[in-house]
């Protein structure tokens, strides 16, 4: 189960990073939120690469947070904080 805190903490994080240049970036935020949270399961992209059908949990001004569960075979999209085990951060492109 992801806590609702965690959304804004994660929100924060992302929008703290936003000067950093996105690919550089990406690899320093993952790094970060998995040592700040461990248990948690994090990847980030960009939120062209998600399905445009996908609700998000979360956003702001430069990303969307997307629940993730591996309780299947493949890590895969959750619908809800009660089934996910991690969080997808994809970052909106600057020029959307």
């Amino acid at each position: 189960m992801i806590e609702p805190t965690l959304l804004d903490a994660v929100l924060a994080s992302v929008e703290a990073e936003a000067r950093i240049s996105a690919g550089e970036a990406d690899d320093v935020l993952v790094n970060e939120l998995r040592a700040a949270y461990p248990t948690v399961h994090f990847s980030v992209c960009s939120d062209d690469d998600v399905p445009g059908r996908m609700p998000c949990a979360a956003e702001n001004t430069v990303c969307r947070i997307y629940y993730l569960t591996s309780a299947g075979h493949c890590i895969s999209f959750a619908a809800d904080a009660e089934n996910a085990s991690g969080l997808l951060v994809a970052r909106i492109d600057r020029e959307e």
